[in-house]
């Protein structure tokens, strides 16, 4: 594979200035100026600026390009003393803009660096770049977001680097890094151009995009149902789960290795209002019930869930990131409950992405859509017949991207109430199903991280930078990946280490020394729990099968 495809670059063959240097091969120094650049004409493509940029004690010098393709902005990165290799990043949410602090962790190490903005430039309201569908502007920008944006900027990037270093080749290796969003990204890529990157790293990925976002608005009915839940009161339910879940591994240590393995029922386990009258203390008995349907899922009246629900933990006392308000508080907010006068993050993806994509305005959507209104019954079978082909990043045969010598390494928070861990776990045992398990395991890596939340953060030891590091030991020197040391804190603020290790092991705990030094824990096969648990299964109805080492980051 090792992306030297020619990617069409006649067109930047022509170019002059090409032309008086052809023959070059295989270059690491610029051949030409950095503002020549800005004279390059591609189709659909605007360059707003090409400037070098001196270096700096944490970055080299390079060339920052700038410009537009169509409505989706890119920023490529262009160092002068290039290491033959590339490096791209997604994006987070609805998309709208480009996390250049992320464009720069790849250039910092000397790879051409680069991200497109996801198919426009307008974040907020989430998803209302897509509407009207009649809008052939509007179609354009839902294509990009959807599939397009990471693939043409790579295939933009590549004319760039044969531009300013002569090279013909393309870059020797080519590597994808992101996280949430631009974890579907880098599966699309996986799925759909599985020659485009010889390495990828994608964590926490929304690759179901229409059932997590429909999830999104359901959370919203059942807590408009109850009557809202006042965000206080989260650290109650967190405290209430982890009473009934920290154990089941064997060690009481604030984290709940794998939530399938927890039988937490918020009717029962919740202490209930007296009177059924709502307290601080106390949950009246439609908050039990919305937080029951919460972890439970979506379903339908027939009892068919539509994806499933928020994983135990995720509700657990953390430090916030600073997107939904910093602080600390329950995983909960910002993302499930919105913290006054912020709605959640979830509901706002849901309801951007029914009313402006989802749902055509024939159907129900548009600015004024209720999201009261959307039935279950008919209206997630809508949206996902109107959008899961474009959006979402499902398909579980990835045998041409194994053939082609790809490597994907997959990580996701067991904690994560964003895109929730069983959607990852879902997604790579069908990979597993559908092509076996030594195979899939000869290219794909998945790693759950207990403690995790969204693309970070939370209770969890993680150290994405580790994992990056291993992917490119793996595309260029075949060492397959194994387990590695994580870093975070205690929920009291102490620094905890453990491994992470590739699914389905689990750090087993050695019996003796310190449970928050790594080196007293071993990655082995899960052992069953002692309880009688279910874990969230659709066999039995039907339905669809703080501190923290993070140098290279899952970008929002």
């Amino acid at each position: 594979m090792h992306s030297k495809q020619k990617l069409l670059l006649i067109n930047v063959i022509i170019f002059n200035l090409l032309i008086l240097v052809s023959g070059a091969g295989f270059c690491t120094q610029p051949c030409n100026t950095c503002d020549n650049l800005q004279d390059l004409s591609f189709s659909g493509v605007t360059i707003t600026s090409a400037t070098l940029i001196s270096g700096t004690t944490t970055l080299p010098e390079h060339c920052r390009v700038e410009g537009f393709r169509y409505f989706d902005q890119f920023i490529i990165k262009l160092p002068t003393d290039w290491n033959g290799r590339y490096y791209q990043i997604g994006n987070g949410g609805s998309a709208g803009s480009i996390v250049e602090s992320g464009i720069d962790e790849g250039l910092a190490q000397g790879y051409v660096a680069a991200s497109g903005s996801g198919g426009h430039t307008e974040p907020y309201p989430m998803f209302a770049f897509a509407y009207p569908p009649t809008d052939p502007d509007a179609r354009q920008k839902l294509n990009d977001h959807c599939f397009g944006s990471v693939h043409e900027t790579m295939l933009l990037a590549k004319k760039f680097i044969a531009a300013y270093y002569c090279d013909m080749d393309g870059p020797e290796y080519s590597y994808y890094n992101s996280c949430s969003t631009g974890g579907r990204q880098g599966l699309i890529e996986v799925q759909r151009y599985p020659e485009d990157f010889d390495g990828l790293l994608v964590g926490d990925p929304v690759h179901c995009l229409t059932q997590i976002t429909t999830r999104g608005v359901w959370a919203e009915q059942q807590l408009t149902i109850a009557r809202g839940l006042d965000p206080a009161k989260l650290s109650l339910l967190a405290d209430a789960v982890m009473d009934e879940c920290d154990e089941i591994d064997g060690l009481a240590d604030g984290l709940i290795d794998d939530p399938r393995n927890c039988t937490f029922d918020a009717m029962t386990d919740l202490p209930a209002c007296p009177g059924d009258v709502d307290g601080p203390d106390c949950f009246t008995a439609a908050q039990r019930q919305a937080i029951y349907n919460i972890y439970d899922g979506p379903r339908k009246t027939d009892g068919t869930r539509t994806t499933f629900g928020e994983a135990f933990g995720s509700e657990t006392i953390m430090q916030l990131p600073p997107y939904v308000g910093g602080g600390t508080g329950s995983g909960w907010i910002g993302w499930i409950v919105g913290m006054p006068p912020m709605g959640s993050l979830g509901f706002g993806l849901g309801d951007g992405f029914v009313k402006y994509a989802g749902l055509s305005p024939s159907g129900g959507g548009g600015p004024t859509w209720d999201y009261m209104t959307f039935d279950f019954d008919v209206d997630f079978d809508t949206v996902v017949a109107n959008m899961s082909d474009k959006c979402d990043a499902m398909d579980p045969d990835l045998s041409e991207f194994k053939t082609l010598g790809g490597k994907l390494i997959h990580y996701c928070g067991w904690a994560d109430p964003a895109t929730g861990p069983y959607q990852s776990v879902d997604y790579y045992e069908n990979v597993l199903n559908t092509m076996g398990d030594a195979e899939t395991k000869e290219f794909y890596k998945l790693y759950m991280i207990p403690g995790m939340a969204h693309c970070g953060g939370g209770l969890g030891c993680y150290d994405l930078a580790a994992l990056f590091d291993a992917l490119v030991d793996w595309v260029e020197n075949g060492i397959e990946p194994t387990s590695y040391t994580g870093a975070g804190l205690t929920a009291t603020g102490d620094p905890r280490t453990r491994p992470m290790c590739p699914y389905p092991e689990v750090a087993v705990y050695s019996g003796t020394g310190s449970i928050d030094d790594a080196a007293n824990f071993t990655c082995q096969d899960p052992i069953p729990s002692s309880k009688d648990n279910t874990p969230p299964s659709d066999d039995d109805d039907g339905t669809l099968g703080g501190c923290f080492i993070v140098s290279i980051f899952g970008h929002h």
